[in-house]
């Protein structure tokens, strides 16, 4: 079993290649690998109670760990309560846990 740790920048309703991702990702963990995601930056988006995204919504439905940066959710106004339920917010540092656990980290 391989471990991914995805790292997003990218607003999936401003750039369609996040949907494919989101897509890829739900696939490999579905293949019993372990995967989290961690969401920076305009990656946040989809992450917020009120977004619709069926693809982002599937990693939800899934056994992927994902996590939102507390400081992207800061600069946007975005509460902790705001988020849909099993996305943990988290600062950057889950991303050096992960390399230091030896997760392939991969950025998108």
């Amino acid at each position: 079993m391989q471990r991914y740790f995805f790292v997003t920048t990218q607003d999936p309703f401003t750039n369609s290649s996040a949907n494919d991702y989101f897509i890829h990702i739900t696939k490999l963990s579905q293949q019993g690998n372990g995967v989290s995601v961690f969401l920076v930056q305009n990656g946040i988006t989809p992450a917020i109670k009120n977004a619709h995204l069926p693809c982002f919504d599937e990693l939800l439905a899934s056994a992927i760990t994902i996590y939102a940066d507390i400081f992207s959710l800061q600069q946007r106004g975005i509460k902790a309560t705001e988020l849909k339920q099993n996305i943990q917010s988290t600062d950057l540092h889950a991303i050096i846990h992960a390399r230091l656990n030896g997760d392939d980290v991969i950025w998108f």
